[in-house]
This record gives C-alpha cells, sequence and structure tokens, in this order.
C-alpha cells in the first residue's frame, strides 16, 4: 500500500473503526491500538483487491477475537462505551444537550439487544458501510440484514411510542 492511499485510509476510516473498536473493547487505549493494528496489517498485506474499508473492519473484528482468546476476557457491552461513542456528526450548537439525551437512550436501548443485534446497529449507525459490507462483516445475506434492522428499527419506534414509561 503506497503512502498516500494509507494517508487517505487513515484521514477517511480513523473515526468509524475507532468507534467500532471502543464498542468491543469498552477502553479507550485497546480501541487505539486495534485501530493501529487494522493499519499495520494494511500497510503489509493489503493487495488492493475489493473494497478497502470493509476488509479493515474485518481485520480489526479478526485481531479484537484473537486478542480476547489471549487474555480470555468476555465480550459485554458496558453503557460507559457505548456513551462514549464519538460521533461527528453531533453539531455544538443549542440542540446538543437534546441530541445528548437521544444518544444517551440509544445506547441503552441498544446495550439491551442481544450482542448481535447490537453489532448489526453500531455497523448501521457508525460504520457508514453499505449494506452489502455489513452483511459480509456479519456473514449474513443482504435481506437478513435488511430485516433484522427493519425489526429493530421498530423496536426502537415502540419504544419511542410508548414514551419514556419503561425507563
Amino acid at each position: 500500500m503506497d503512502n498516500s492511499t494509507l494517508t487517505n485510509a487513515y484521514r477517511h476510516y480513523y473515526a468509524p473503526l475507532y468507534s467500532y473498536a471502543l464498542f468491543l473493547t469498552h477502553n479507550h487505549a485497546e480501541a487505539e491500538d486495534l485501530v493501529s493494528e487494522a493499519f499495520v496489517k494494511a500497510i503489509l498485506s493489503w493487495n488492493g483487491n475489493g473494497r478497502l474499508k470493509p476488509w479493515l473492519f474485518r481485520v480489526l473484528k479478526n485481531q479484537f477475537i484473537d486478542n480476547t482468546r489471549k487474555t480470555k476476557k468476555l465480550i459485554e457491552v458496558s453503557e460507559e462505551a457505548l456513551l462514549n461513542l464519538p460521533d461527528p456528526r453531533i453539531e455544538a450548537d443549542n440542540e446538543l444537550e437534546t441530541q445528548l439525551e437521544n444518544q444517551r437512550w440509544l445506547s441503552e436501548k441498544i446495550q439491551q439487544m442481544k450482542l448481535a443485534d447490537q453489532e448489526l446497529m453500531l455497523l448501521t449507525l457508525y460504520s457508514g458501510m453499505s449494506d452489502s459490507e455489513i452483511a459480509s462483516q456479519l456473514n449474513i445475506s443482504i435481506q437478513n440484514l435488511r430485516v433484522r434492522r427493519y425489526r429493530l428499527k421498530q423496536e426502537l419506534i415502540n419504544a419511542v411510542k410508548r414514551g419514556t414509561s419503561d425507563e
């Protein structure tokens, strides 16, 4: 991988990779290490076939799994990790507090989902990958991805309609 390709990839993909790594690790330092390792592997072994972004996400997840096996940690999503996911779309304006409250609420609801559903929603919300890339990452069909995501969104919509009565 040449230097300009690496620089562009780092600029474009660092934030979503870091968000995903933080979700997986619940630790800023470990998340940074995973992202760094993904880019090192890109330098050493990416052959230019296929799209780089999904490849980086897969490398990052595989590295996380390898690290987890080595340290025998349990994969649990903590509320703190979800609440600390950086969201570059949030603008510093008068609506910031409302947006943060909405993000906290969404993070809590995602935390209550099964692990596979959490991953699907986080990849949808933060990775910027296409449906086909996410489906490939999760080893499911695009149709299955869309059905599962639709059902999860409906669950969230129903929770909003019920109001905050279950909080």
